[in-house]
């Protein structure tokens, strides 16, 4: 009993904190002072290659967004558009099954920051 005890402990803790699953979490910060006009997540892994439109977001604001990793490895990059017709595309370059991903879009680059979900 003891043991089935713990081991349902242990599943429940590993699917709270996405442990074991190809599945990548980026936030997207908005910290340049401005609206956002549109907001796109590019991510490839294996060999397809997807784009996410996201909701635009005021100054100030974030979103998230969740995506499967084949391979448990990939690329992605955040593409920011600006009112007055800027863009910035930017972030990070490398993804692997259960990265966390802050991308902070700033006045004049994005810049992200990873770590393992659960560290």
């Amino acid at each position: 009993m003891l043991i089935a005890i713990g081991f349902a402990a242990g599943a429940i803790t590993a699917g709270v904190r996405h442990w074991f699953q190809p599945i990548a979490h980026v936030v997207i910060k908005n910290d340049s002072g401005q609206d956002l006009s549109a907001l796109k997540l590019t991510h490839s892994s294996g060999r397809v290659t997807s784009n996410i439109v996201l909701p635009v977001l005021k100054k100030g604001q974030s979103t998230e967004v969740r995506f499967y990793v084949a391979g448990g490895e990939g690329g992605y990059e955040v593409e920011a558009n600006f009112a007055d017709g800027r863009v910035l595309i930017g972030g990070e370059d490398y993804i692997e099954s259960g990265y966390s991903i802050t991308a902070v879009v700033g006045d004049s680059a994005i810049k992200s920051k990873s770590v393992l979900y659960g560290f």
